[in-house]
């Protein structure tokens, strides 16, 4: 009989516990695993966001909207060229500009990004072709090879505070020639 009576009481004391303690542990899973999802989906906004910066900055070129390129980098940002190293977002600003008579399409491709807080390196791959007399579209040069970002996170968005272009191979001397350069 005392069996019988401690087997109920420990029963009416376990039975909570067993309904409750694996209610608890899956809610604890579905947290933890809210949580991940939810660092994954940032990583992918991220990602995404600073393709698209990496897609504006060919664009920007591409249109000649120097405005449109300088906003793209930090205050303190540096642009490395093969032709020159430029310091400052006032003085990529100030690059002497492409002549509107010249066309281009700047084609990124093979993003590798690098993400950590607020910070983030990145590497695309790049070709050009170089028109440089819209009245003679068929006269064109072109280049390839890729460029080297290091990224900030800013009240603005994802800027760039380097960017280094690496030139693989050109089809020609006229790219050399016609570089922009800094304006003063």
């Amino acid at each position: 009989m005392a069996n019988t009576w401690l087997a109920r009481v420990m029963l009416a004391v376990a039975l909570p516990l067993l309904i409750t303690v694996p209610s608890v542990l899956a809610q604890d899973k579905v947290s933890g695993e809210a949580e991940i999802l939810s660092e994954k989906v940032k990583w992918l906004v991220d990602r995404a966001n600073i393709t698209d910066l990496i897609n504006r900055f060919a664009q920007s070129i591409d249109r000649h909207d120097a405005s449109a390129y300088a906003s793209l980098f930090t205050d303190d940002a540096v642009l490395e060229l093969p032709f020159a190293t430029i310091s400052g977002r006032q003085n990529i600003a100030s690059m002497k500009p492409v002549p509107a008579k010249n066309a281009g399409h700047h084609i990124a491709s093979n993003y590798s990004i690098s993400i950590d807080g607020a910070t983030a390196v990145a590497q695309s791959y790049l070709q050009t072709t170089h028109v440089f007399d819209r009245q003679h579209p068929r006269s064109f040069e072109q280049a390839g090879g890729w460029y080297d970002y290091e990224l900030r996170k800013t009240n603005n968005g994802w800027r760039f505070s380097k960017v280094k272009l690496s030139v693989v191979w050109e089809s020609g001397d006229m790219m050399k020639e016609t570089s922009a350069i800094p304006a003063s």
